[in-house]
């Protein structure tokens, strides 16, 4: 079960429950990959993905507890891919804000630095 509090993501793939956890690894892999989380987190914002990297992003988010990237590309593929986006772009948000909301920095009176937000997607619209 996704913990939320430690900016952990539910995701069901083949009908069976996991929770993708935006680790240091999670993120350097990532961004190994794929580039910047902020570009990633733009990109699927923007309905700008392919179906490849999704499950890419899927597969490091769950790569030890998981199915195979194999299996997971095909479970993406099955369910429909756009089921996707929103959990993916959540869970790389959470990996840049540590799954909280910024706050403004007491000490100094201005905002700390801003993650870009998750802008809405499709199946939102």
């Amino acid at each position: 079960m996704a913990n939320p509090t430690r900016g952990e993501v539910a995701i069901t793939l083949a009908g069976k429950d996991y929770a993708m956890r935006p680790t240091m690894a999670f993120i350097a892999e990532a961004e190994a990959a794929h580039g910047s989380l902020i570009a990633l987190i733009e990109r699927f914002g923007r309905n700008r993905w392919t179906v490849a990297e999704l499950a890419g992003v899927i597969a490091l988010a769950l790569r030890d507890e998981g199915p195979g990237p194999r299996a997971i590309a095909e479970a993406v593929h099955e369910a429909g891919p756009v089921h996707f986006v929103e959990p993916v772009l959540r869970l790389c948000h959470n990996a840049l804000t540590g799954g909280r909301p910024l706050e403004a920095d007491p000490g100094n009176g201005e905002g700390a630095a801003a993650a870009p937000t998750p802008p809405p997607t499709a199946m939102q619209a």
